[in-house]
């Protein structure tokens, strides 16, 4: 018994040991960071509901120190919110370990901002430290000989638990990704990597380029503090070397590379702060002495300094020309920034005046530009757009580390086909449901949650079993029995409804934007439920309804940002809220209506949400109550848009009809309008649209290096009809001959005897999926030449000797990707991801 008690004591001395931190981030020891950072924290309580704040409060009682009140002061209150109290204690705990097992020789502010801080991007808090530690870190971290081993081998464990894969924007949590889904999209990547590296004391920190300038699409990235600087990562299987991946000779053709911290070093180039986050410029860190430093002067008309304007960057992605980051001038209308080389447009507003202009592509260092503020509209543009290329040399990794870079490959095959033989384990009446089955297939490490569900549900409609599959993958990643059922109990309530299967699915899908899922209401007669009862509302029609759901919401929610929560809310958390931001409310505004029953999504216009009224969709004002009009009138009047794209010669194009974008411009920002045109036998585009004034944008990717962008102002002014002309230049009409090189890769034989579209990349990196996405979407039959051999390939993979040869002979080749199409019996090549097949 003597021992035991001395046994208890003992351990408890270790455990108060390893509990208290080091002087500096102790409220004794470091008076002034703990004043700042505690203030922050209780701040950050005040929008909880009473019984989280409680809990919250508790903690940083009983943790009365700079870490706990940190861990509290710069999460979203969203967040915090929806987390569960005990996994921020765990996490601290493991973190306090962490300081007490290892020394560091950072900054408390830069420790905390990438060491401590536990998400990385909007995903919910979980106590994935421990369970990192426990499934392999640990061991990782006792075994690495210095920080750039622990870096490659922690990639070389995250590269085991993701494979990459495009999916909806919602951001999946760490324990999300490595017990349940194993895929992900870039940000998922980005999440793992930068929580595995906190985790065991590697500073991490997200990075992205918001909209690439050169491609359509955007990419998430991390960066890695090594050897006293920041390093950006890549793919996790080409990882060897930090500052190398599939977009390092394409970095002079980015604007803008921003990276999230939270208590910025005095060194960052902070653009943008807020309650939360700052936005730090890291451009510097890539584009080394070739960065350009922008000297931006903002004033209006009579010469004088627009103090505090907002000023934004744009680039053309997605038909568009879209913001990568806003920022203020200062009180002289001046800001300096360190941009890229590639070209984008600048913008700036003050009160009802704004401005837009070009700042082409250059090799200068240093330049400035002004900025002149009117009440004029926005100039029309024909411009191309240069984005220079970069040399990169490409390291190769050594042959021990390609080697383990393999059987890491091999062990997620293994993984991914015990995934596949899910079904063999069920009831033999079970297995007979192919549909059952390849939705519990589908689950992948979430299987158990959809099984519950099943277990206790007589009877699944094969119509909801097709919806699973259809729609996003990451609900049967993420949703929990309750959720499930709580689905289920949705979709027989409007499975019988008079719409289509493509509007059922609209009106059933649980997610709006990238907020996380709801939790079910429990009914004590009915079981789970999707939405509250106070949520329907009464009408005969879609219009009558969503007038009703208007009311209901002016009355219920106000919009009250100091008040509100921050973040993306999960409808079951603001259902019971009384303050909103302007954007969960819209987002909840979709939620009710599809609730009733109304076909509907979200809208980046402020105040509309986009719903089918009488079979069309229409943006619809939830502040007003009424359908929009698209400007003051209040009888929406509509007029006819007939829009020509012709050549230099002036002969007509035939286009992607996405390609052609209406746009209001409200707020120093472009929003696409939910309207498309259809081309008419003339070889015209025609569209019809409420009178108003537009801009329509259009643009095309000459080449990776070359961008050609059009905008042009439409307004009716009282016309019942307009007709355009956008004259391109330059416009690609084809492209290359197939290289000696891909032809070499390809072989002789195959170009002969196939007419099929071939992709010579890989299945597991981004471009060649993205570029795999859109050849699917074609519907036409198509090869894939790879260099992995698979014991289960789909049927259009083949595996190729000669790309795997040239693949070990030149890393580089293991990121790029080819697209072959025959034309005229000739074989065209474009390498990366091209806009069309004309």
């Amino acid at each position: 018994m003597k021992n035991k008690i001395i046994l208890i004591i003992v351990s408890l001395f270790i455990l108060s040991c390893l509990s208290a931190l080091p002087s500096a981030y102790t409220k004794r020891g470091n008076p002034k960071l703990y004043k700042e950072i505690s203030q922050q924290a209780k701040q950050n309580l005040k929008n909880l509901d009473a019984t989280s704040r409680k809990a919250y409060k508790k903690l940083l009682r009983e943790h009365d120190d700079i870490l706990m009140h940190y861990l509290i002061a710069y999460e979203i209150d969203g967040i915090l919110q929806i987390t569960d109290p005990r996994d921020v204690y765990s996490n601290y705990m493991q973190i306090s370990q962490l300081l007490n097992t290892r020394e560091f020789e950072l900054e408390p502010e830069f420790f905390l901002s990438y060491v401590a801080k536990q998400t990385v991007a909007d995903e919910r808090i979980q106590a994935y430290r421990k369970a990192f530690m426990d499934d392999g870190l640990a061991e990782i971290l006792d075994s690495a000989t210095d920080e750039l081993d622990l870096y490659r081998k922690v990639c070389d464990w995250g590269l085991e638990r993701l494979v990459f894969q495009p999916t909806s924007g919602r951001d999946l949590a760490p324990l999300d990704i490595t017990t349940s889904s194993y895929l992900g999209r870039c940000e998922e990547m980005q999440i793992l990597f930068v929580a595995a590296a906190r985790t065991v004391g590697l500073p991490a920190r997200p990075a992205s380029a918001p909209w690439w300038a050169h491609q359509d699409n955007n990419h998430a990235w991390a960066e890695v503090w090594l050897d006293g600087a920041w390093h950006y990562t890549g793919d996790m299987d080409a990882a060897y070397f930090p500052d190398q991946t599939w977009f390092s000779g394409l970095i002079d053709k980015t604007v803008l590379i921003l990276a999230n911290g939270s208590l910025a070093s005095s060194n960052d180039e902070v653009i943008a702060s807020g309650r939360y986050h700052k936005s730090i410029n890291s451009t510097p860190n890539y584009a080394g002495e070739r960065t350009r430093k922008l000297q931006i002067s903002v004033r209006d008309e009579s010469g004088e300094a627009a103090s505090e304007a907002i000023v934004g960057i744009f680039v053309y992605n997605w038909g568009m020309l879209r913001p990568i980051s806003y920022f203020r001038a200062d009180e002289q209308g001046k800001f300096t920034i360190s941009v890229g080389r590639g070209a984008f447009y600048l913008a700036a507003q003050k009160d009802d005046k704004h401005a837009l202009i070009l700042v082409p592509s250059s090799e200068e260092n240093s330049f400035e530009v002004e900025l002149v503020l009117s009440d004029a509209d926005l100039q029309d543009q024909n411009q191309i757009l240069h984005y220079p290329a970069n040399e990169f040399e490409w390291q190769q990794a050594p042959q021990s580390y390609q080697d383990n870079v393999k059987r890491i490959k091999e062990r997620i095959a293994a993984r991914d086909k015990e995934f596949a033989r899910y079904h063999q384990n069920l009831p033999t009446s079970m297995q007979a449901d192919s549909l059952y089955w390849k939705v519990y297939t589908a689950c992948r490490g979430n299987a158990l949650e959809f099984k519950l569900f099943a277990d206790r549900t007589d009877h699944l409609e094969p119509g909801f079993l097709s919806f699973l599959l259809e729609d996003d993958p990451k609900l049967l990643w993420q949703m929990n029995a309750g959720q499930f059922e709580a689905l289920y109990h949705f979709y027989l309530q409007q499975k019988d409804s008079d719409c289509s299967e493509e509007d059922l699915h609209q009106i059933i899908s649980p997610a709006v934007y990238y907020e996380e899922l709801p939790q079910p209401v429990y009914d004590k007669k009915i079981g789970y439920q999707l939405y509250p009862r106070v949520f329907y509302q009464k009408g005969n029609t879609e219009l009558e309804k969503l007038s009703n759901i208007s009311r209901f919401m002016a009355k219920r929610y106000k919009v009250k940002p100091e008040k509100a929560l921050a973040g993306l809310l999960p409808a079951s958390t603001a259902w019971s809220r009384k303050y909103l931001t302007a954007l969960q409310k819209r987002i909840l505004a979709v939620n009710i209506a599809r609730a009733n029953g109304i076909p509907a999504a979200f809208a980046r216009i402020p105040n509309l949400i986009v719903a089918k009224i009488e079979g069309e969709w229409q943006y619809y004002d939830i502040e007003k109550g009424e359908i929009w009009s698209g400007g003051e009138q209040e009888e929406p009047a509509k007029g006819a848009l007939k829009v020509s794209v012709q050549d230099e010669e002036g002969l007509p194009l035939s286009i992607d009809t996405s390609k052609l974008v209406i746009t209001k411009w409200e707020d120093a920002s472009f929003y696409s309008l939910n309207h498309s045109f259809k081309q008419a036998e003339d070889g015209s585009y025609r569209l019809e649209l409420p009178q108003n004034k537009y801009y329509l944008q259009f643009g095309y990717r000459i080449s990776d290096s070359q961008t050609g962008f059009m905008m042009q102002k439409i307004d009716f002014d009282g016309a019942d009809s307009l007709s355009i002309v956008l004259p391109t230049r330059q416009y690609p009409r084809s492209w290359q001959e197939i290289s000696d090189f891909v032809a070499s890769i390809v072989g002789e034989e195959l170009l002969k005897e196939t007419d099929k579209l071939i992709i010579l990349g890989s299945l597991d990196h981004e471009n060649s999926l993205r570029t795999l996405d859109k050849v699917k979407a074609l519907d036409k039959e198509f090869i894939w030449l790879g260099y992995q051999e698979m014991s289960d390939p789909p049927s259009y993979y083949q595996f190729c000797q000669a790309w795997l040869d040239a693949v070990n002979q030149d890393q580089r080749n293991a990121v790029r990707v080819f697209t072959l199409v025959k034309k005229e019996g000739k074989w065209q090549m474009f390498e990366g991801i091209w806009d069309n097949l004309n």
